[in-house]
């Protein structure tokens, strides 16, 4: 299975730094052809769904994916934007004046950010990572429904009765073709997704950035064997793996992050 996580089109909010959350901003200009852009650029991957959160940012950016693709938008709940209560709406120096220390904790320690009506990032990593498991036992279910005498026909293959830790199931061995899936979200969506797929916990939220015009590629599950690093196996992944600093002379075995430059596409892959 390869699952294209896609953040949204640019909405005149990120522009001007303002908090989006579940306030429903729409798509600037550059958005717009951004999103037409990335539509291009799938319109020949074969996709078997798109998913998306139900915001107008995402819906809009996700029916052009779709009309490129010619593959329905499924919204889901899932996907949508962190909510961030009292600060959803106000620009970050609005959010300095009125509230210094914990817009310092969401900067340097988003794991312990608390706010009065707002998610923590344990429960946002919690419903998207159930999110994305229910979206994966779909589309192994579908593809299976379609392809039987190709598969199995004893039963559900392991892959969906036993979906690992990281979600990252996959196909009965032998199958023709993969399930091929995009979800279009949002930035801390995407960033809690790195996360979960490179095993790592909150703490490194703000080390991980799938940036505009980059797209992270891992291939396969990582694996602990940075013997430089043996005590902070999982710091040397985040650190070295992805955010393109200098790569550890011992590296991480079978650990693939490879950057892929593209003109609008601002997503990551999981192959």
């Amino acid at each position: 299975m390869k699952i294209f996580v896609v953040r949204h089109g640019e909405t005149t909010w990120n522009k001007e730094g303002v908090f989006r959350g579940r306030k429903d901003v729409p798509l600037n200009e550059t958005g717009l052809w951004q999103a037409e852009r990335t539509g291009a650029f799938f319109s020949r991957k074969g996709l078997s769904a798109i998913y998306s959160s139900p915001l107008a940012r995402t819906i809009q950016t996700a029916s052009l994916i779709s009309q490129s693709a010619g593959v329905p938008v499924t919204p889901d709940d899932a996907f949508i934007d962190m909510e961030f209560g009292l600060w959803d709406g106000l620009s970050l120096a609005s959010v300095g004046e009125g509230f210094p220390e914990l817009l310092d904790t969401w900067r340097y320690h988003p794991q312990r950010f608390r706010l009065q009506g707002a998610e923590t990032l344990a429960r946002v990593r919690k419903r998207v990572v159930d999110g994305l498991r229910r979206a994966i036992t779909h589309e192994l279910k579908h593809e299976l429904k379609n392809d039987q005498s190709e598969r199995p026909t004893h039963g559900l293959p392991e892959c969906l009765t036993d979906v690992p830790a990281n979600g990252l199931a996959q196909p009965a061995t032998g199958a023709p073709s993969e399930p091929v899936i995009v979800i279009v979200t949002h930035r801390v969506i995407c960033k809690l997704l790195a996360l979960h797929f490179l095993g790592v916990p909150n703490r490194f939220f703000w080390k991980v950035n799938p940036t505009l015009q980059a797209s992270l590629l891992l291939r396969k599950r990582v694996t602990n064997l940075c013997s430089r690093c043996s005590t902070k196996r999982s710091i040397c992944r985040i650190l070295r793996g992805v955010t393109n600093s200098r790569a550890c002379p011992k590296s991480i075995d079978r650990l693939y992050a490879i950057i892929v430059r593209f003109r609008v596409v601002n997503s990551f892959i999981i192959v």
